[in-house]
């Protein structure tokens, strides 16, 4: 991914986006494209030059020891472990460039469908689906590690979004029949809906975790919020009375529906993205949950910031088979 700034802002664009522009221009605006590009170059050069890398086994400096697949490679003097750039990361191993990455992780937050990103890269789908979910299980890992605070004004709701067994053989002896419609078999709110417990604070922070069907117990609100409150925190309720539970922590004020206006856009979001995919697999519905909470309201950088999380080496790879069973929603 290169970004190219501009007086509007920033404009984000694959290398094969960027090649095909470039064919288009007239000859004589060749030597200014390049010396913008070729300045992109230097300074993105000179930003890794400021960081000093270290050592992922003694924690000492490391130098750099060439490349391999256009992949930097490190030695450490002290002990000689070597390591490429990407050791520890969430990408480990993985043979894609960083503009493949940058590309997925973008679509991801966009919302593009599997197939079209998988057109757009000429990868296989298989390839593509692997890559989104090494991406939002980075996210995920990143919002249980460092859990948002709520503070000041937060508005606290639950959404329901219908169960889905996406991706899997239909269970034997489930509690339902399989659909033929995409429409709950009972009416009104009943275990097929897992509920989202979500909130959105003043300063635009944002919570989005599962924890059970239907409408949420003192228990389940006090695993996903419980932690996260401060003494001068405000909650926005609706009027679900398991948030008194935390009456004793902080101030919970029963609102109107219309005076909640940042959760329900949050919610409005979280319900076109599932309608978009036709309904995320149950079972990785943290995963995404964990996404929306990072994007929403966040698109323009989200896609810079993700990148920097799944490069940075803090230990958090999972393989492909670590994928299929890490910290799934099971209920």
């Amino acid at each position: 991914m290169i970004h190219l700034k501009c007086t509007s802002g920033v404009v984000m664009a694959t290398l094969k986006e960027l090649i095909k522009l470039v064919k288009e221009l007239p000859e004589d605006s060749f030597g200014d494209v390049y010396k913008i590009m070729n300045d992109i170059k230097e300074a993105a050069e000179e930003a890794k030059k400021t960081a000093p890398v270290v050592c992922i086994q003694c924690g000492e400096k490391a130098v750099k020891n060439g490349k391999n697949d256009g992949i930097q490679q490190y030695i450490c003097k002290k002990c000689g472990k070597s390591f490429s750039e990407r050791a520890t990361s969430a990408i480990s191993n993985s043979q894609a460039s960083d503009s493949v990455w940058m590309s997925v992780i973008r679509d991801t937050v966009s919302g593009v469908s599997l197939a079209r990103t998988s057109k757009d890269l000429e990868i296989s789908e298989s390839t593509v689906f692997n890559m989104r979910h090494k991406i939002i299980n980075a996210i995920e890992q990143e919002y249980l590690s460092n859990p948002v605070t709520l503070e000041g004004a937060c508005e606290v709701d639950e959404t329901y979004l219908l169960e889905c067994e996406k991706g899997s053989a239909f269970p034997e002896c489930y509690h339902r029949e399989p659909r033929q419609n995409g429409k709950a078999l009972k009416p009104g709110l009943s275990d097929e809906y897992i509920c989202l417990c979500t909130s959105v604070t003043s300063t635009g922070k944002r919570i989005a975790r599962a924890v059970n069907r239907a409408t949420p117990s003192k228990d389940e609100i006090e695993q996903v919020f419980g932690k996260r409150i401060e003494d001068d925190t405000l909650l926005l309720v609706d009027g679900n009375k398991s948030y008194n539970t935390m009456k004793d922590r902080c101030i919970v004020i029963k609102t109107d529906e219309e005076d909640r206006v940042r959760i329900n856009r949050f919610h409005s979001f979280i319900k076109e993205r599932n309608s978009r995919a036709r309904g995320f697999a149950t079972k990785n519905l943290n995963r995404y949950a964990a996404l929306f909470a990072q994007v929403f309201g966040n698109q323009d950088d989200a896609p810079i910031k993700i990148f920097e999380l799944i490069k940075n080496r803090n230990k958090r790879f999972i393989s492909i088979d670590g994928l299929r069973s890490h910290n799934l929603l099971l209920l």
